[in-house]
C-alpha cells in the first residue's frame, strides 16, 4: 500500500507529497511557500501557495509537512 503523505527533504528545504500536489517550504528567500497541482500542473509552473482558493489546501499540508518533520 502507498503513503498517504511523502516526505522529501532537499538543501534549504522540504516538501509534502500527496496524491494531487506537492508543497514545498524553503529557509531563505522571498516566496517561501510552493502549492503545486500536479494533476493539472505536472510541469511545476503555477505556485498556488499565495492564491486565496488555494488557502485551506496550503494549510493541510502546512500541517502535514509539520507532522512528518
Amino acid at each position: 500500500e502507498w503513503r498517504e503523505d511523502l516526505l522529501i527533504e532537499f538543501t534549504g528545504g522540504r516538501s509534502v507529497r500527496t496524491r494531487r500536489y506537492k508543497f514545498s517550504v524553503w529557509d531563505k528567500g522571498d516566496n517561501r511557500e510552493m502549492l503545486i497541482d500536479m494533476e493539472k500542473d505536472p510541469g511545476e509552473m503555477r505556485n498556488l501557495a499565495p492564491d486565496p482558493a488555494f488557502a485551506s489546501v496550503a494549510a493541510d499540508h502546512r500541517e502535514r509537512l509539520k507532522r512528518l518533520t
